[in-house]
C-alpha cells in the first residue's frame, strides 16, 4: 500500500500488485474471459499477458488515461522531461492495449484514446458503457433523520440549494463558486452552496470563503444524508480542471444528481457539454468567469417551468442511459458475447 498519490511507494506498490497477480493467477481455474481495468498499467500487461498464455480472451476497461495525465498536470516548463521520462510506461502502456481483444471505456472518446494508444481502428467489439448508479429512495424514518441532520447544519428546502459531494483535493476548482458567491450574496441570498466532502484542499477553501454565509462545508456525509440534500437541492454541481481525461469523460457525480432528478451546473465542456446541450440536463459556466456561473443560476430562479423541465430532462436521461441495472446487464451480456466469440 502507499499513503500519496505521488511516491516510489505508489510505484513500487503497482508493480507489487501485477506480480503477486501474476503468481495467483497461475493456479487460478481457467476463466472464459479476463475483464481487467485501466489502470494500473502494469496489472493491465499482466493480465493481458495471461491471457495470451491461456487462450482467454482480455478486454481492457478504461478508467484514466494514464501515463499521458501525468504530463499534464505538470507546469509547461517541464512536460516535456516529463513525457521522457514517462515512456517506459507509455510503451508499456501501448503493447498492452496493442495485444488486448477488446477495448471499452466510459465514453466513446476515452475508448478512441485507447484505440489510438493500440494503434487500431475500433472493432465489433470495442464498446463503450458509462458509469452506471442506482437511484436512492430512503424509508420515511432514514429521510427523516437524514434531513434533521441538514437541519442541525443550517439547511433548508425553502433556499436555492446547489450542492456538491466528492473529495476536495487536487481536481477540485472551487474558487469560481466562491467568488460567485461574494457576487450573489447580497442579490440573490437565498442561493446557498452546499460543498460536502473532505480532502487536503478543504481547509484553504474554508479559508478563502470565510464570512459567506452561502457557502458551507459540511464535511464528509454518508448516503442518505447525500439523498436527502439532493432532494432539498435545485442544482447539482461540477468543478473539475479542464484536463483531457475530464473532457472526454461523463464522471461519475453529475450522473448520481441525474439519478435524483438534478440538473446541473458544471464548469466541463467536451463530452460533458455536448450532453448538456443534447438533452438539456443543466447549464455550462466558465471556471475563469466567476460572473457566468451568476448568470446560469439568476434566470432559473425566475423561471421555475425551465428548472423543471431541466429536472424531468435529467430524470429521464438517467432512466435511458445510466441507470445501473440497465448498464450492468448490457455489460454482463457483452463479455458473455466476447467469451463466446473469440
Amino acid at each position: 500500500g502507499y499513503s500519496r498519490s505521488v511516491s516510489l511507494r505508489r510505484v513500487a506498490s503497482h508493480a507489487l500488485c501485477a506480480r503477486r497477480f501474476r503468481k495467483m493467477a497461475r493456479t487460478a481455474p481457467r476463466p472464459d474471459a479476463i475483464l481487467v481495468s485501466y489502470p494500473t498499467i502494469e496489472l493491465t500487461r499482466a493480465a493481458v499477458d495471461l491471457g495470451k498464455e491461456i487462450g482467454v480472451p482480455v478486454v481492457v476497461d478504461i478508467r484514466d488515461l494514464w501515463p499521458d495525465i501525468f504530463v499534464q498536470v505538470l507546469p509547461q516548463a517541464l512536460q516535456a522531461i516529463g513525457k521522457f521520462l514517462l515512456l517506459p510506461y507509455d510503451r508499456l502502456a501501448r503493447k498492452a492495449l496493442r495485444d488486448a481483444d477488446a477495448i471499452v471505456a466510459i465514453t466513446e472518446g476515452i475508448r478512441d484514446w485507447g484505440l489510438a494508444k493500440a494503434g487500431r481502428a475500433p472493432g465489433p467489439l470495442d464498446r463503450d458503457f458509462p458509469f452506471g448508479y442506482s437511484r436512492r429512495e430512503l424509508p420515511p424514518s432514514d429521510l427523516r433523520a437524514a434531513e434533521a441532520f441538514w437541519t442541525e447544519h443550517g439547511v433548508s428546502d425553502r433556499n436555492w440549494n446547489v450542492c456538491f459531494f466528492g473529495a476536495i483535493g487536487r481536481q477540485t476548482r472551487f474558487e469560481a463558486i466562491i467568488a460567485a458567491a461574494r457576487l450573489l450574496r447580497h442579490a440573490l441570498p437565498q442561493v446557498r452552496f452546499i460543498l460536502c466532502g473532505t480532502g487536503e484542499k478543504l481547509a484553504a477553501y474554508e479559508r478563502m470563503a470565510r464570512g459567506l454565509p452561502n457557502v458551507s462545508f459540511p464535511g464528509w456525509v454518508d448516503g442518505n444524508q447525500i439523498a436527502a440534500l439532493m432532494k432539498m437541492s435545485k442544482m447539482g454541481l461540477t468543478a473539475y480542471p479542464s484536463s483531457d481525461d475530464f473532457l472526454l469523460s461523463i464522471p461519475n457525480k453529475p450522473i448520481e444528481y441525474m439519478s435524483a432528478g438534478l440538473p446541473f451546473l458544471s464548469n466541463i465542456d467536451g463530452t460533458l457539454g455536448a450532453l448538456i446541450r443534447e438533452h438539456g440536463v443543466g447549464v455550462l459556466y466558465r471556471s475563469s468567469e466567476p460572473a457566468s456561473l451568476v448568470d446560469a443560476i439568476a434566470p432559473l430562479i425566475d423561471d421555475p417551468d425551465a428548472l423543471l423541465s431541466m429536472a424531468n430532462a435529467s430524470a429521464a436521461l438517467f432512466d435511458r442511459e445510466f441507470d445501473a441495472a440497465r448498464v450492468y446487464a448490457n455489460y454482463s451480456r457483452y463479455l458473455q458475447e466476447v467469451a463466446a466469440v473469440l
